[in-house]
C-alpha cells in the first residue's frame, strides 16, 4: 500500500530507480559485511583456550570465523542484488519512456495532420471566439481576472483528477509532443520532428516550442518583457545557516518579496551566499508590475531574458556576490527554474542546488557540487519541465496526497509550498547514502560563519519603459 512518506530516488549520477528505505538497507547491508568481515579476522586471530583442548578450541575459533565470513558475503551478495534490481527498473524504466515518448511522437504528428482538416468548419467561428476574448481581456482586464477566477474555481472542483500521477504524465506527454502536433500540422516529413525534438537533435523540442509560442503572442502585445528594477525591503541578523532540507524550505521567501539572499562572513576565508527565490506571485500575460508572473515562467522555459532572472541577479550583484563568490541555490517553483538556469549558466561559482516543484527536466546541471531536485508525482507543475536527461541531480519524488483528503479551496495542492516543506522534512530523515552526502555537503557550506545576514529584495516591472 502506497503511503504519503515513500521517497522514490533516482539520479545522482546512477541509472538506479528505488526508495529511500531500498538504498538505505543496501548501505546498511554493505556496513554489515564489512563489519563481520573484520569480526572474522580477529576471531581467526584468537589464541585457543588453553583450558580446552587445542584441537577442538581451535576448530570452534575457525567454524566461528567461516561463519562470519559466510555472513559476511551473504550480506555483501544481497546488497549487490538490491543495488542491481534498483538498477535494471531504472534502466528498463528509462526504456519504457523512450519508447512511449517515440509512440506518442508519431501520434502526435498524425494527430496534427488530420485533425486540422476536420476540424476546418469550425476555424472560423474559433478564430473569431478567440480574438473576442483577448480583445475583451485588453479592454477589460477586471473582466479577464473574473474569468482566470472562475477557471480556479473549476480546478478546484476537479481537484482530485487534476492531483493525480497519471494527469502529471498525460500533462508531460502533452508537453512534450507540443512539436510533433505542430510539425504535423505543417506537413513536415514523418518523422522528421521526432529527429529535431526531444528524443533527436533537441533543436525544436520543448525551449524551440516555448520561444513560438512567445514570440507569435508577443505580436498581439502578451507575453512581452519588460524592464525590472530591485530593491532591499529588510535586512535582518540570522541565527544560524539553514540546517536540512526543510530549513531551506522555510527560508523561501513568500508574500511580496521574492528574494532572499544571506550572506555568511568569515574570519580567515571570503564570503559564501545563499539564495532563495520565491514561486510564481501572479499570472500576468498581459503585462502588470510583478515579474514573477506566467510572462516570466514561459520565457524562462523559452531560454530568453525573464524579468524575473534578471531581477534575481541584479539583486545578487547588490549583495556582493561576484562570480568568484561560492553561491548555493535554493528555489520553489518558478525559482527553482531560475535556480536551476543559475547554476547550469556558468557565469556563478554555484556549490549547491536545491529546487522543490519546479519544471526543470531538460536543463542540465554541471558536475561537481550536490544538485537535489525534489517534486511530487501528482503535482502538475514540475510535467511543464517534460522528461529528465540528466542523471547527475538527486530526483527525490512522492506522491503528497496519497490516501489523503485533498483541502477544498486549493486548486493544485500537491503544489503548495506547505506540502513541499513537509517532503523536506522526511527528507531530512532520511539515511540513504546519496541523500545524506548531499546534506552533509549543504549543512556545512555556511558551517562556522561568524556573522550571518539576510536580504529580502523585491522587484517590480517597469511599466512602459
Amino acid at each position: 500500500m502506497t503511503t504519503t512518506d515513500d521517497l522514490l530516488l533516482s539520479g545522482g549520477g546512477s541509472v538506479a530507480v528505488a526508495t529511500e528505505a531500498l538504498f538505505r538497507m543496501v548501505a546498511e547491508l554493505r556496513t554489515l559485511a564489512s563489519h563481520a568481515d573484520a569480526a572474522a579476522i580477529r576471531v581467526a586471530a584468537v589464541p585457543a583456550d588453553p583450558g580446552v583442548a587445542a584441537a577442538e578450541s581451535a576448530a570452534d575459533l575457525a567454524e566461528a570465523s567461516r561463519a562470519l565470513r559466510s555472513a559476511a558475503a551473504r550480506a555483501a551478495a544481497l546488497a549487490v542484488a538490491l543495488q542491481r534490481s534498483a538498477e535494471n527498473y531504472g534502466e528498463l524504466e528509462r526504456r519504457a519512456v523512450r519508447l512511449s515518448r517515440a509512440f506518442e511522437g508519431l501520434l502526435a504528428e498524425r494527430a496534427g495532420a488530420w485533425l486540422p482538416a476536420l476540424l476546418l468548419p469550425l476555424l472560423p467561428l474559433a478564430t473569431a471566439g478567440a480574438a473576442g476574448l483577448l480583445l475583451g481581456a485588453l479592454l477589460n482586464p477586471e473582466g479577464a481576472e473574473r474569468a482566470a477566477g472562475g477557471l480556479s474555481r473549476g480546478l478546484q472542483r476537479h481537484g482530485r483528477a487534476l492531483t493525480d500521477p497519471v494527469a502529471v504524465s498525460l500533462l508531460r506527454s502533452l508537453v512534450l509532443n507540443a512539436d510533433d502536433f505542430g510539425a504535423g500540422m505543417l506537413r513536415t516529413p514523418t518523422g522528421l520532428a521526432g529527429l529535431l525534438g526531444e528524443g533527436g537533435a533537441d533543436v525544436v523540442g520543448l525551449t524551440g516550442t516555448a520561444s513560438m509560442v512567445v514570440a507569435l503572442a508577443t505580436r498581439f502585445g502578451v507575453l512581452r518583457e519588460s524592464p525590472v528594477e530591485v530593491q532591499a525591503v529588510r535586512h535582518t541578523p540570522a541565527a544560524a545557516p539553514p540546517a536540512g532540507f526543510r530549513d531551506r524550505a522555510d527560508r523561501v521567501p513568500r508574500g511580496r518579496s521574492q528574494i532572499r539572499i544571506e550572506r555568511y562572513s568569515f574570519r580567515a576565508a571570503p564570503d559564501r551566499f545563499e539564495v532563495f527565490l520565491g514561486g510564481t506571485r501572479a499570472a500576468g500575460l498581459l503585462g502588470g508590475e510583478e515579474p514573477w508572473d506566467m510572462t516570466s515562467n514561459l520565457h524562462a522555459v523559452a531560454e530568453l531574458s525573464p524579468g524575473s532572472l534578471r531581477a534575481a541577479e541584479e539583486a545578487m550583484r547588490r549583495s556582493g556576490i561576484t562570480a568568484e563568490s561560492e553561491v548555493v541555490f535554493t528555489g520553489y517553483s518558478q525559482g527553482g527554474l531560475l535556480a536551476t538556469q543559475l547554476a547550469a549558466s556558468g557565469d556563478w561559482n554555484t556549490h549547491g542546488l536545491v529546487t522543490f516543484g519546479a519544471p526543470v527536466g531538460r536543463i542540465e546541471v554541471p558536475e561537481g557540487f550536490p544538485a537535489v531536485q525534489v517534486e511530487h508525482t501528482d503535482d502538475l507543475v514540475p510535467a511543464f519541465g517534460g522528461d529528465r536527461t540528466d542523471l547527475g541531480p538527486l530526483v527525490v519524488r512522492r506522491e503528497a496526497f496519497a490516501g489523503r483528503e485533498l483541502p477544498p479551496d486549493v486548486a493544485v495542492p500537491a503544489h503548495g509550498l506547505v506540502e513541499y516543506r513537509s517532503t523536506a522534512g522526511l527528507l531530512d530523515a532520511a539515511r540513504s547514502p546519496a541523500v545524506a552526502s548531499a546534506a552533509a555537503w549543504l549543512n556545512a557550506f555556511g558551517s562556522g560563519a561568524e556573522r550571518i545576514d539576510a536580504t529580502l529584495y523585491r522587484s517590480d516591472r517597469i511599466p512602459g519603459a
